[in-house]
């Protein structure tokens, strides 16, 4: 027997590609790692050989932080010699042609292969591996027959209810693409990693979702329109029926599917200029489940639904310039500032906000001192928040194409940039519906050019930290509110164009309908 016991170091990737030419070349199962030449010549059978196969060594401990090594050992192959074969080549000078580099053809097997594959932090050919990934880098190492997904038992993959490429390609959209509307202020993101798991058993959540995604696509791309359609009314077809069972609204996958379709309606109506609510599908619904029973509502499942059909509430009333039905005071929030993480102080900028809504658009007293307690609370969430909430780039006065005007604010998190958008959104609110202001004489005009001033000030940072922050696309939603509310007060053209761009912008990039809020404020600024 030849022993080939050399050892030698190297790179982790250096191994891992070459340990996978086996698995793109014409070899036979017992192949060197190191080329062709051993499986070209393994006719030559009887005489037994080792053969080196990557595992991880040890190294010392700055050796370990800087740079990843694998040792190498041998795996024991048969050879016989005989009078018209030579040895073969890779026994002969093993540490040289280790050291060759890969054909073109076997270096492009192993990228392409490489793309695919996970690299595992060590390989060990003695392990028995235990996940599916370990199987398949444990196959290629030493030959082992591990099963792909075609040899899954199909249980496992017919339990989704998408059957169709086009279904799957929604699910996957709406994951990455849309479920970010619901989760903003949600750390364990419920409306991408738990609700479409609750698709797979429940049909009626899985063609509300797919009716989302694919009016989603269909308002930003070329998407065909009429698929969302076909899916909006067949989750309508079995939701209506069950909404008039008393029990209805205790199935969190129900409660889902409402909230699901409410954006998707929102997404139907526009901006401004219509009653949302009676266009709503299930909005007395889900004002029905804020009754249940408080231990119905003990899941994170259901309270990330409510809290969802609680910020969609905002939005309505927002547009609507209407009073608040929905409450949130069944839903636990922690009060301590001690304990509370970015996603408690976003959720409390939300409800600071509802508060705000309530004093400009409810029908109780609009008291000075109430103002004054809303102020405070306003000021109190910019002094008290996280300081992760600090930004990480400043720039107060950035140069646009055209104008000086919105400042560059980068923030972390989506937890941080909605909480912001909700804290201002609110102190504009505040300033607007200031009851100090004088009501005629001198002292009036110099109060309503305060508040104008301090108005587009609001609206100009609402849409500096949408525009600074694109990984968070509500934030563009509400910046686009503040624009419906407040974009009248603007007179410079050029600030008025910025902020129709972005309204434009909103509705080709996010799907958000802002059409009527362009063309009213065009006809406000004299443009038509």
């Amino acid at each position: 027997m030849v022993a080939i016991a050399a050892q030698r170091e190297f790179t982790k990737d250096e191994a891992y590609r070459r340990s996978l030419i086996r698995e793109h070349t014409d070899a036979p199962e017992a192949v060197s790692p190191f080329g062709k030449d051993l499986a070209q010549e393994e006719n030559h059978s009887g005489e037994e050989y080792s053969t080196i196969i990557a595992e991880p060594c040890s190294t010392d401990q700055d050796e370990q932080a800087s740079h990843s090594h694998i040792s190498v050992s041998t795996v024991t192959v048969t050879w016989k010699a005989t009078a018209n074969a030579p040895r073969p080549a890779a026994l002969l000078d093993r540490e040289t042609r280790a050291k060759e580099p890969l054909s073109a053809r076997t270096v492009t097997a192993i990228e392409s292969a490489h793309q695919q594959t996970s690299i595992q932090d060590s390989y060990q050919a003695s392990t028995v591996p235990q996940t599916t990934s370990q199987a398949l880098h444990h196959g290629l190492v030493t030959g082992i027959d591990y099963p792909g997904i075609s040899q899954f038992p199909r249980g496992s993959v017919s339990s989704w209810p998408f059957n169709t490429p086009q279904e799957a390609y929604l699910l996957r959209h709406f994951i990455d693409n849309v479920s970010c509307f619901f989760d903003f202020c949600d750390s364990r993101r419920h409306f991408a990693f738990i609700v479409p798991q609750r698709a797979r058993s429940n049909r009626t959540l899985a063609t509300a979702m797919l009716a989302l995604s694919a009016r989603h696509l269909g308002r930003t791309t070329q998407f065909d329109p009429f698929v969302a359609d076909h899916y909006h009314q067949e989750c309508l077809q079995t939701l209506i029926p069950i909404l008039g069972e008393s029990t209805a609204i205790l199935d969190e996958a129900i409660l889902a599917a409402l909230v699901v379709l409410r954006l998707l309606e929102e997404m139907d109506v526009p901006l401004v200029g219509s009653d949302l609510q009676r266009h709503l599908i299930g909005t007395q619904a889900i004002i029905q489940a804020q009754k249940v029973d408080i231990g119905a509502r003990s899941s994170s499942f259901w309270q990330a639904a409510c809290w969802a059909a609680f910020r969609q509430e905002l939005y309505v009333c927002l547009t609507g310039q209407r009073a608040i039905q929905l409450n949130i005071e069944q839903i636990p929030i922690i009060q301590s500032t001690d304990t509370m993480d970015d996603w408690d102080w976003a959720s409390c900028a939300v409800i600071h906000c509802r508060d705000v809504l309530q004093f400009a658009f409810g029908d109780g007293c609009k008291s000075l001192v109430t103002h004054h307690k809303l102020w405070k609370d306003n000021w109190n969430w910019q002094l008290q928040k996280s300081s992760s909430f600090d930004p990480f780039y400043l720039n107060e006065s950035v140069s646009t194409e055209h104008c000086h005007m919105f400042p560059d604010i980068r923030l972390q998190a989506s937890c941080h940039v909605m909480g912001y958008q909700y804290n201002i959104l609110a102190h504009m609110l505040l300033v607007i519906y200031d009851e100090s202001i004088p009501k005629a004489g001198p002292a009036h005009k110099i109060a309503v050019r305060r508040v104008d001033e301090e108005a587009k000030k609001d609206v100009q940072t609402m849409c500096g930290i949408s525009l600074s922050n694109t990984h968070t696309p509500s934030a563009m939603i509400m910046a686009s509110m503040a624009i419906s509310l407040c974009g009248d007060r603007f007179t410079d053209s050029r600030e008025q164009k910025e902020l129709d761009k972005i309204l434009l912008q909103t509705e080709q990039l996010h799907g958000w309908p802002t059409s009527a809020a362009q063309q009213q404020l065009r006809q406000t600024w004299g443009w038509a």
